[in-house]
């Protein structure tokens, strides 16, 4: 361990002078005491206890930001990893603990290290990688970032929180094999490698018990196994029970003081009541004082700081090195930034900015260059840049229905209770099909547990093909000619949901919404997409400017509507028109370059074959603007690379292959996900099935180009090295991610084909060679023994190590065999 975690570690049984300080205030505690030390006593943060100089343990959000005023918005998680670069996430982990040190904070809610199962997953931009070696050397530096500034990290979500339809309360099925192999490793060097001092439990259950309070998976792998000895904290409102969370581990439960807490003064009765020793409160409390008094340990004499020039420019050295070149069909980037040309910048992500959304994860920064502003500020005075927008990001969400379209007023029946039965408590007359309105028209109305049967009738204007149907915060159905055509009946974010009907101008139709609101924000709304692209005057200025100018750069993707905390995308494609305006782009302009600005990967099967170049720029922080310019004018070449493999078709995919039974792999039947897919989850999926991914898992290009040559290889103290030769070939300077992958020849046990098991980042001039040492040791080559409960390599097991520049991109080989047999506890 670094010097910087010695005071959080006893040694040799020993107590350190933090463990003498922590049991010197435990012992002066009352029982009541001690258990406002194990729940909230606001949103975030814990009670203060002032006679025994206890500070409160304050906690903010965000993984790539603090959640405070004028905070650097740092790129995202995925942005992160795709760096490959773990010393410059290092950086960033300093940096993020001195803001929030800067504000006050205890906790760094992050980093978030959950892996990436399905490509419709809503924080995806917030987690790092489908593959859990490439999130466990990722994951320590930043930990050890964070911490070194006086800021406890808080690794989430522990475990198998993979996707965000039903978190609260689905039940992950997962073998315990393939959650040691893929979903515990960046969890488990976040404890042993990093020292994190906190750990976050995830929402949902693992197995039938809910992660709060399952003793395998807190009491067991992470505290007995691992040696974690600091504070477990449940994600906010993630705790079920009293007695059964506090005997499987959870040492505190967030948020704070309100009737649904189990962690308050039940759990002081339930101690009274011999249901819970006193003894394991005395341990809750122990490790929560523990995690604090060692994060304040470690803060640096300097006064913290935040949006500082030197935070900008790590920001924008991450999105420097995250930006992945993923086509370049002719050389067609860089452009010229001292030329003499026009550009037409097109799409909704030229000038939209992400930072302050998103969810949990939101940052309010001072300012964040979008791709528009980028290149504008970047290109010399003979460049001439023009936009236009072409299509909005929103059409996927619809619009509300005009008011000039019902046929009839709105009719709202209110009833108290989420079940529209009983006694009405209030009949409206409205509009519109609105939530909104209703409160606007009775305070009376109660923020939680109503419902509401809208009934009208709408005339629409035009003939033609309409997506129409709810967006709602919880439930909603609709119904045309009273037949139900969408059931969004479940507690949600807002989510618009469509049906798709073909609708006959001046025809009226009977319209009745039903809503529920069960608790939280209140939404409502009678949307649809009406058939209007033809007409749209934006869409084709778009392609009319696109026409008229020598290159153009069309900015296409997500925004945090479709990647967000709380919801899962609808689908893979890119979100309302933009796939369309993409084509009829390059249908007009032969060097058509594209941007993508998103959280997860999208589907470019329609549009990939029609432009020159695609630049995948992820969620780039506040200073993204300027690094997508940077690179698309050659100002420094591309050295990102994908951390998760793009489909073809969302069928492509492990957890929305075709399953006997529908929905069983994601997002579940009956409330339950079986991950199915076992091991292969993310490349391993693909190299089994045979299947040819869009971009491959490691995939990034650049400017220039690397030779790798010279492979040799050698055992020293049971530790198999391999060496070999990067040189940079081309005629620039540019850097490359070299990528080594095991692969077990005649295996004793189903094993994935290929894994990642190093990885080395470096930057060369033209012409430049340098040597690359990996030193593999039999975690590289060892798998699981679920029967056994232990890691185990057998005597003469050969391998074959792949060294190259993407996961389909091998460049050398050569084959390894073990000497010894070992096995090893975890």
């Amino acid at each position: 361990m670094v010097s910087l975690l010695l005071p959080f570690i006893a040694v040799g049984g020993q107590q350190t002078p933090i463990d003498q300080k922590v049991e010197r205030i435990l012992s002066q505690l009352t029982l009541d005491e001690k258990v406002s030390l194990t729940h909230g006593g606001s949103g975030f943060a814990t009670k203060a206890i002032a006679r025994l100089g206890i500070p409160e343990f304050k906690m903010t959000d965000g993984p790539h930001g603090v959640r405070g005023p004028k905070a650097t918005y740092f790129p995202t998680g995925i942005s992160l990893a795709s760096t490959f670069n773990p010393a410059l996430v290092g950086q960033f982990g300093v940096a993020l603990g001195r803001e929030a040190r800067a504000f006050g904070t205890t906790v760094q809610l992050g980093p978030a290290v959950n892996m990436i199962r399905t490509p419709l997953g809503g924080r995806t931009f917030e987690y790092m990688t489908e593959d859990p070696f490439l999130a466990s050397k990722m994951v320590v530096p930043i930990i050890r970032g964070i911490q070194s500034q006086g800021v406890a990290a808080c690794v989430k979500h522990f475990a198998a929180n993979n996707q965000e339809i039903d978190r609260m309360d689905v039940n992950t099925k997962v073998d315990e094999r393939v959650l040691r192999e893929l979903y515990f490793p960046a969890f488990k060097a976040a404890v042993k490698d990093g020292g994190v001092l906190t750990v976050m439990s995830a929402y949902n259950k693992l197995n039938g018990a809910w992660c709060s309070e399952n003793p395998w998976l807190l009491n067991q792998v992470l505290k007995k196994e691992w040696g974690f000895r600091g504070s477990v904290i449940s994600d906010w409102g993630a705790v079920h029970s009293t007695v059964a969370t506090a005997l499987a581990g959870c040492d505190l439960e967030m948020p704070g003081s309100y009737p649904g807490n189990f962690l308050n003064e039940k759990l002081a009765a339930a101690v009274r009541a011999g249901q819970v020793p006193e003894k394991v409160v005395d341990e809750m409390v122990r490790r929560n004082l523990r995690a604090m008094f060692t994060a304040q340990s470690m803060a640096p004499k300097e006064p913290a700081q935040a949006n500082t020039a030197g935070h900008l420019n790590i920001a924008r050295y991450v999105s420097d090195e995250s930006i992945t070149l993923l086509k370049n069909e002719g050389k067609t980037l860089p452009l010229d930034r001292n030329g003499k040309y026009k550009i037409a910048v097109i799409g909704p992500g030229a000038s939209s900015v992400h930072g302050f959304s998103g969810g949990s994860s939101a940052v309010d920064s001072p300012y964040e260059i979008s791709p528009l502003h980028g290149i504008q500020g970047f290109v010399g005075p003979n460049v001439q840049v023009e936009y236009a927008l072409g299509v909005p990001y929103a059409s996927d969400e619809g619009t509300r229905i005009p008011e000039n379209v019902y046929a009839s007023p709105v009719t709202a029946h209110i009833f108290l209770g989420m079940n529209l039965d009983g006694d009405e408590a209030l009949t409206l007359s409205m509009k519109e099909v609105s939530v909104a309105g209703i409160h606007d028209a009775q305070k009376a109305i109660p923020k939680d547990n109503y419902s509401v049967r809208f009934e009208t009738t709408i005339r629409p204007i035009v003939t033609g093909q309409y997506k129409i149907g709810t967006r709602s915060d919880d439930g909603s159905r609709l119904f045309i000619d009273d037949k139900l055509i969408v059931d969004n009946w479940k507690d949600q974010a807002a989510t618009s949901k469509f049906t798709t009907l073909d609708l006959i101008a001046g025809t009226v139709y009977k319209v009745r919404v039903e809503y529920y609101q069960g608790t939280g924000e209140a939404d409502c709304s009678l949307v649809w997409m009406p058939p209007t692209l033809g007409r749209d005057p934006e869409f084709w200025k778009a392609v009319e400017l696109a026409k008229k100018c020598d290159v153009a750069i069309v900015c296409v993707g997500t925004n945090h509507k479709w990647d967000t905390e709380g919801w899962d995308k609808p689908s893979l494609k890119l979100m309302g028109d933009q796939g369309l305006l993409v084509r009829a782009v390059a249908q007009v302009n032969p060097k058509t370059i594209v941007v993508l600005t998103n959280g997860s990967p999208v589907s470019i099967e329609n549009w990939d074959d029609e432009v020159k170049s695609i630049l995948e720029a992820w969620y780039p922080g506040m200073e993204g603007g300027n690094s997508i310019a940077r690179i698309l004018f050659g100002a420094i070449s591309p050295s990102g690379k994908l951390t998760v493999s793009f489909p073809v078709a969302l069928t492509d995919s492990p957890a929305h292959q075709n399953p006997i039974v529908p929905n069983r792999e994601y997002p579940g039947v009956n409330k339950e996900v079986d991950y199915s897919e076992g091991l292969l989850m993310g490349y391993r999926w693909f190299d089994a099935k045979g299947i040819q991914p869009a971009y491959p898992f490691g995939h990034g290009l650049s400017y220039t180009t690397f030779r790798y040559e010279g492979l040799r290889t050698g055992v020293k103290g049971g530790v198999q090295n391999v060496q070999f030769d990067l040189v940079n070939s081309g005629s620039r300077e540019g850097g490359e991610v070299a990528q080594l992958y095991v692969r077990p020849i005649n295996a004793p046990v189903f094993r994935p084909i290929k894994e990642l098991k190093g990885f080395q980042k470096v930057f060369l001039k033209a012409g430049q060679k340098q040597t690359l040492t990996f030193e593999l040791s039999k975690e590289a080559f060892g798998f699981f023994d679920p029967v056994a409960k232990k890691w185990r390599i057998d005597a003469g097991a050969e391998f074959e190590v792949l060294i190259g520049s993407s996961s389909r991109d091998i460049r050398l080989r050569t084959r390894v065999r073990v000497k010894d047999a070992a096995m090893w506890a975890d």
